[in-house]
Parts: structure tokens; sequence; C-alpha cells
């Protein structure tokens, strides 16, 4: 999505950025954190359960943006 405010410079963002809880839980796979909860994985295995698809599902049917 692109943001341009009256006379202003446009801004693109993806939507899912914008929302801080879809943010943390991308780092949460990204930074390996889910590994405290499965600390059995091998290197480069994600366990399906740890991508939280619930989680993810309920924090996109919000947006908040912040420009």
């Amino acid at each position: 999505m692109t943001v341009v405010p009256p006379g202003g410079k446009g801004r693109t963002d993806y939507l899912a950025n914008a929302n801080g809880r879809v943010m943390a839980l991308q780092r949460h796979l990204y930074r390996g954190r889910f590994l405290r909860d499965f600390p059995a994985c091998d290197q480069g295995d994600v366990p399906p359960t740890a991508w939280k698809i619930e989680e993810f599902r309920e924090a996109l049917r919000t947006v908040e943006l912040a420009y």
C-alpha cells in the first residue's frame, strides 16, 4: 500500500509490517525463538505448530497504521 499525504511524499509499505503483533510473530520465527518450545529441532527445521497460524490469522484481521 502507498500512503500519500496531501502535498507530501508517498510512503510504500506492506500492510503486515504496519501490525506490531504480526511483526512479533515473524520475529519469533526468523530469530529462532520458537526453538525454546522445540529444542529437539534439527537445523533448518520449523515445526508446523511453531508458525502459530491461528495467531497470525487473528493479528492480520486488524491493521494498525501509524504514518
